[in-house]
């Protein structure tokens, strides 16, 4: 992630200048970027917003997190996590690096927890809320080809748990259904679409 997309003014690894211990959550908060709706415009179904989001993605895949590292943005000022992940179903496949149904990949996305000096310290970008380890995650996914990672797009992730389905942003999704094998199958019928 760009760093100048997350610029704060405070140097995270540093002691705060207030003196102040930090507790974890005090960190750095991006909330949710605000849209100017049209009053005009068609609203834009499931159908829709699944047909632009697969158009969008380099990969769109359902995985599951084994582990993950957090480290400091190149800018020292927000915090970025890697999570490793088994794949376990490709819905759309990136043809410049080929992803394998069983493999392993490197998801990158913005905050996470770092510790330093006996301190924890955090960040959080609320359309990018945190992964679990050992849950599993519908995702849509652009390429980085300097890094071989991927990284997640904006409402584009979504936790899969007992058949049921929840959006992981405070971004409005449009039309989402809470059933994960539905909302699942609309992604493929939107998927096929995009390749035709």
């Amino acid at each position: 992630f760009k760093s100048a997309q997350y610029e704060t003014g405070r140097k995270l690894d540093l002691p705060d200048p207030s003196g102040r211990s930090t507790e974890p959550g005090d960190g750095p908060y991006v909330g949710p970027p605000f849209e100017v709706l049209n009053p005009n415009a068609p609203v834009l179904n499931l159908s829709d917003f699944l047909g632009q989001m697969s158009c969008l993605a380099d990969a769109v895949v359902v995985v599951q997190v084994k582990d993950k590292a957090s480290q400091l943005t190149e800018n020292r000022e927000f915090i970025f996590t890697d999570y490793n992940v088994m794949v376990k179903e490709v819905l759309k496949n990136n043809p410049a690096a080929e992803i394998a149904a069983r493999g392993n990949l490197v998801i990158t996305r913005p905050g996470g927890k770092v510790k330093f000096n006996n301190r924890v310290v955090s960040a959080l970008d609320s359309s990018f809320q945190p992964l679990e380890a050992n849950n599993d995650y519908l995702l849509f996914l652009k390429y980085v080809p300097a890094t071989g990672a991927y990284q997640s797009m904006r409402k584009g992730s979504f936790l899969l748990r007992d058949g049921a389905l929840k959006k992981l942003t405070e971004e409005m999704v449009p039309g989402t259904t809470d059933q994960a094998q539905s909302f699942t199958d609309e992604s493929r019928k939107a998927i096929q679409r995009c390749a035709n």
